[in-house]
This record gives structure tokens, C-alpha cells and sequence, in this order.
């Protein structure tokens, strides 16, 4: 609508030869490719212990795989070429979420391989960086919700304020040279709200000399235990309704 062009590929992202087609097809329909935004997803939803075989690797393969199948066949270009941006999508359930074992796992390892790529790929010029969404869309809308009628015509309520083109700006951004200086970030976008996360890191070491037994490991375990940090949903840290 706005002079843009495109060109479709069918192919699944979940195998080595779908990436590679997909990204054959940027680079034949445009000769070259200068972004790639890895952002195929869905949902098998189910608590851990009714989770099938094919639940699990569906998702860790279209969401994590998918992930490596495309920047496995773009990164020699971009590697050439000395330029490229990556921007690989993850969520704010990477953190964990009830339901969701496959998704967070797969959105987590999505975070880590994102890390790696920028300390793999910085020295080409080649930038990655992760968007991290709390966003409503056509796959989380299909997650199940309670079926008290306040409760659903709450969580429309909430989700309808943060529709999934929003995330759009962030990326674009991203994608730019507007963002020379931001590699390796972890960037939550979520309606009108954008919010920077932390990367895992040690809060405190403990060292004893002569080595540990598992009693002394457990006395001294105590000094670790105020910066102990609760596993809690997004709905905890992140309470307010968005914008």
C-alpha cells in the first residue's frame, strides 16, 4: 500500500532446507538480504504432564529451530556483505509461564541464541537484538482463558489495548541505522510501553577453600538465600493494565 514489495515463501522454517529456501527467495527476488526478523511461532498449549512428544517439538522446532534454520542461511551473506540485522522474537513468557513448558523453553533458548549471534556476528557489523512481546495476536488469543464471564471480557479488554502492531516500531527501529548502538538487547514491547530487560547474570559467589561437602554447602547456602528470586508471572512485575 505504500510502495512496498514482497514476495511469499511457503516453506516451513522448522526444517534445514525451508530456511535455507526462505532465504533463497529474498535473495533472488532482491539480491541481497539485510534483515532478517525471526518471528514464526505457535501455540501447543498443555501442563506439563499431559504434554505429548509432538506438542513439545512442534514448538521448540517452529519457534527455536526456526530461529537457527533462517540465520544459518543468512548469516554467510550478511557475514560477506559486513552488514545485517537480526532481530529474533521472544516473549515475556520466556520467563516461564504456567502451560507453556515448550513455549518458554523454546522463547528462552531464543534469548540465548540471540547472545550468541551478537558475539559471533558484532565483528561483521552485523547486529541482533531480541523483542520480547506481551502482545495479544491471532496465536495467543488461542491460549485458554477462564471461563467466568467477567474474567474473559477482562482479559479482552486487556489485550485490545495492545494490539500487535505495535511492536511494528520497535522493530523497525531495530532493523535501522537509527539503532547503530543497540546489539545484544533484550527489549519487552507491550501497547504503548517499552522496557528493557536484564541479561542473566551471577548475584553472588561463594567459594570455599578445600572444596565443598553437601553440608557445608547447605550451612552456607543461607547467604544466597536473600537474593533468592521468586518465579511469578508477568501479571506481578508488570500489574497495571497497558496503554
Amino acid at each position: 500500500a505504500k510502495g512496498g514489495e514482497a514476495v511469499a515463501n511457503h516453506d516451513s522454517v522448522a526444517t534445514m532446507q525451508g530456511g535455507e529456501n526462505i532465504i533463497a527467495t529474498a535473495i533472488n527476488s532482491f539480491g541481497r538480504i539485510d534483515i532478517l526478523v525471526n518471528n514464526a511461532g505457535i501455540l501447543r498449549d498443555r501442563m506439563i504432564f499431559n504434554m505429548s512428544e509432538e506438542e513439545w517439538d512442534g514448538v521448540i522446532d517452529t519457534h527455536l529451530k526456526g530461529c537457527f534454520t533462517t540465520t544459518r542461511a543468512a548469516s554467510p551473506y550478511m557475514r560477506q556483505q559486513k552488514s545485517g540485522r537480526i532481530i529474533c522474537i521472544s516473549s515475556d513468557s520466556a520467563r516461564g509461564n504456567s502451560g507453556q513448558v515448550n513455549y518458554a523453553a523454546a522463547k528462552m533458548g531464543i534469548i540465548g541464541l540471540s547472545n550468541s549471534l551478537t558475539l559471533e556476528l558484532s565483528k561483521f557489523n552485523v547486529r541482533s537484538n531480541v523483542i520480547a512481546l506481551s502482545d495479544s495476536t491471532h496465536m495467543t488469543g488461542s491460549a485458554p482463558v477462564s471461563t467466568d464471564t467477567q474474567a474473559e471480557a477482562a482479559h479482552e479488554a486487556r489485550w485490545t489495548a495492545t494490539p500487535p502492531e505495535s511492536p511494528a516500531i520497535l522493530a523497525t527501529l531495530l532493523a535501522s541505522d537509527l539503532a547503530e548502538g543497540v546489539n545484544g538487547q533484550i527489549i519487552g514491547a507491550r501497547g504503548n510501553e517499552v522496557y528493557l530487560f536484564s541479561h542473566l547474570r551471577p548475584l553472588r559467589f561463594l567459594h570455599h577453600k578445600g572444596g565443598w561437602t553437601p553440608e557445608i554447602l547447605c550451612r552456607s547456602l543461607s547467604r544466597l538465600e536473600p537474593l533468592f528470586t521468586p518465579v511469578v508471572g508477568s501479571e506481578t512485575w508488570m500489574p497495571w493494565d497497558p496503554d
